[in-house]
């Protein structure tokens, strides 16, 4: 991702981040009659001559280093907030930032090759969808969306030891993906490891408590478990 494309994708962020947490805010727009318009008194002035400030300099895009650490202080704040969220609606939407930057890999083609394979998943093409996430964790071992596309893939194929090993994978990469825990517990629910699925489902809900289907889980699976003790 293109320092810019990140930068817009920031105030995306922030804007939708603002909404969701002010309907005050979000009614004063500039259509409101009780909306004033912020006023910049030296707008209008004219510099005095020989005080005229030097053309300013066209910023620099920041390197990949800062982009990353952007990205990781953004989801820092994001996976706060998630524990703080007010509601369920609140926590969708921070949901949904978390998954846009999981889904930014910072590379143009990377981001291209996981549209396409998203389609082809989609149209239900998965060995198509495959052999394209095989290209991406090639191309970028260190993406975590990656591999955790390509475990759902997969999984969808039935090769439930790969899956697995993908999952754990993505989670060596980024500890918090809620998404690939909630994928692994269902792998092993599905393989009758209940204990081993209830845990992973437990794991995903003390990084996001809103997953509704990982509190479904847990509720049924803490009385199998139980039961099976």
């Amino acid at each position: 991702m293109t320092g810019r494309s990140f930068g817009w994708f920031l105030i995306a962020a922030m804007i939708s981040f603002a909404g969701a947490a002010s309907a005050q805010d979000a009614n004063r727009l500039p259509s409101d009659p009780d909306f004033v318009q912020p006023q910049n008194p030296g707008a209008s002035r004219q510099p005095l001559p020989g005080t005229e400030s030097p053309a300013p300099q066209a910023a620099m895009p920041p390197t990949p280093q800062e982009t990353a650490e952007q990205r990781s202080d953004l989801l820092d704040s994001l996976f706060a907030r998630l524990h703080t969220a007010r509601d369920a609606s609140n926590a969708e939407v921070l949901q949904e930032a978390v998954w846009q930057l999981w889904m930014r890999s910072g590379s143009p083609t990377i981001d291209v090759l996981v549209g396409q394979a998203g389609r082809a998943m989609t149209a239900k093409q998965y060995q198509k969808a495959l052999t394209i996430l095989d290209t991406v964790v090639e191309i970028d071992p260190d993406f975590p969306e990656g591999w955790n596309k390509r475990a759902t893939v997969l999984y969808l194929l039935g090769d439930h030891e790969r899956a697995i090993a993908d999952i754990e994978r993505a989670l060596d990469l980024e500890p918090r993906h809620f998404g690939a825990l909630a994928g692994l517990g269902m792998i092993l629910r599905s393989e009758g490891d209940k204990k081993g699925a209830l845990d992973a489902f437990k794991r995903a809900l003390e990084i996001n408590p809103f997953l509704d289907s990982a509190k479904d889980a847990v509720r049924i699976l803490d009385k199998e478990v139980g039961r099976a003790i």
